[in-house]
């Protein structure tokens, strides 16, 4: 069923993100988890946003990669 196929999709996407690196994590989890800013992630962090930016950008790659390694879209 419908339901079915999202709780797998959901469990993947939260089985990618548990093998990103800390950093990433903490920041991918902070932007859209925590709904935090660039700003806020990168001074509670003590990093550049562009380092948070780069981090993001580099998680989503990496969670796409593993998706789409595992047959989801």
């Amino acid at each position: 069923s419908e339901e079915i196929e999202k709780t797998e999709e959901l469990r993947a996407i939260m089985l990618a993100v548990s093998k990103l690196t800390a950093r990433q994590n903490t920041c991918f989890s902070l932007r859209f988890l925590g709904e935090k800013s660039f700003k806020e992630i990168a001074d509670s962090l003590g990093i550049s946003e562009g380092a948070v930016k780069s981090h993001i950008n580099r998680a989503k790659t990496n969670i796409r990669e593993h998706l789409k390694t595992n047959g989801l879209p």
